[in-house]
């Protein structure tokens, strides 16, 4: 949201150490060290040293809102000052000016802060909690009051107000027209539905996703890379990722493609999607031996994935090893016997082991299937030829 501060990491993620980083940090535990600016504080406590109330650096301290309170206060007035209050190149400087030196007056660094302002400050980094605001409603309640004298008025939160359940309502009825190929339709839905709330990434999705159905490339491209500029969670930046390898592909920017793929499975490396459309963009670069590799890993992830199964019958056959593409289309069949492709294939391969006679009984369910289909037509052809 333009205008709107957000937090996006505390910075309090590390990785516990393992039994040798104990021993050695218990024998450097009295050794001076150099602080690092950002360094997690203390071994028990997470934290950034700067910024740490008194009582977390006690170990019988006692923390609530008003420890979040102090460190608002150093944050005001690095924010007020372009300094922090307490700064030293070692740690135990550093911790004894947070627990016995008073808090310097904002005003001696900007002599032009009005009053005011430096008393929040000030009172935010009292050393004793009980001397600190009891509750951020208070600490706002004076900084509005500060802000109306000095700025003519309140802050007023102007967050949208969104009609979620009905973008939710154009959404979901923008996935029912995709089902049913209906794509023109469903790109609207999901336009109306953006236009109450285009800040969600499955929003951008949902676009993306329409658009490259319709041939629409680069407006795909564009809605794909606004999804990632709004995606938060794992499975949000591997869906786009996703999409964006489809989008490439299509385009035929295969290397971008292909990156766009493995940073997919940087996030899901488990993805049985992403795994087969790597596949199949193996199958494009025509490495078909890669592609097998990558099918054989979306059906890991996805024993019931049909699709890879009939993809890997397709790798193995092009290296032409039948036997084994023979036993792939069969996994597939049992999964969706109503797949024509499948059938004919599962034909073809019938036909290099040797046995054309019940390769005719697969050619004739593709062509129940799809009387049009030009491949199982081709292979019968083929097996009567073989039977003459």
């Amino acid at each position: 949201l333009a205008g709107q501060a957000k937090v996006t990491d505390f910075g309090l993620a590390r990785v516990m150490p393992n039994m040798l980083q104990w021993a050695a940090r218990d024998r450097a535990h009295n050794q001076q060290v150099m602080r690092l600016r950002a360094t997690v504080a203390k071994d028990r406590i997470g934290g950034t040293l700067p910024y740490m109330a008194p009582e977390l650096l006690e170990d019988t301290g006692f923390v609530g809102p008003w420890t979040d309170i102090y460190a608002f206060g150093v944050m005001l007035y690095e924010f007020f000052t372009g300094r922090l209050p307490f700064d030293s190149m070692r740690d135990e400087s550093l911790i004894r000016m947070h627990q016995r030196t008073p808090a310097p007056d904002p005003r001696v660094l900007k002599g032009k802060l009005p009053p005011e302002a430096s008393a929040i400050v000030l009172r935010c980094l009292a050393k004793r909690p009980t001397d600190r605001y009891p509750s951020f409603a208070e600490v706002e309640d004076d900084l509005q009051a500060l802000r109306a004298t000095y700025a003519g008025g309140f802050y007023a939160k102007t967050w949208p107000e969104h009609n979620s359940a009905e973008r939710e309502r154009l959404a979901e009825r923008g996935r029912a027209h995709m089902d049913m190929g209906e794509y023109s339709e469903a790109l609207g839905c999901f336009r109306q539905a953006a236009r109450l709330d285009d800040d969600r990434a499955d929003t951008w999705i949902d676009l993306a996703r329409a658009r490259l159905k319709l041939w629409q490339s680069n407006e795909a491209l564009h809605d794909a890379n606004e999804g990632l500029r709004r995606a938060v969670r794992r499975d949000e930046f591997s869906q786009l990722y996703g999409l964006l390898g489809e989008i490439q592909t299509g385009m035929m920017l295969l290397p971008k493609a292909l990156e766009a793929y493995d940073k997919g499975l940087s996030y899901t490396p488990k993805s049985p999607y992403l795994w087969r459309a790597k596949g199949q963009l193996m199958q494009k670069m025509n490495l078909q031996r890669e592609a097998q590799e990558y099918f054989e890993k979306a059906i890991e992830y996805d024993k019931l994935d049909s699709q890879a199964w009939q993809l890997l019958g397709d790798a193995l056959r092009a290296q032409e090893r039948h036997k084994r593409a023979h036993e792939a289309y069969g996994e597939a069949l049992k999964l969706d016997p109503r797949s024509a492709e499948t059938w004919a294939r599962y034909g073809v391969c019938q036909i290099e082991l040797g046995r054309p006679k019940e390769s005719l009984a697969s050619f004739d369910a593709a062509l129940k299937l799809n009387p049009d289909l030009e491949e199982a037509h081709a292979g019968l052809r083929l097996a009567r030829h073989k039977l003459r």
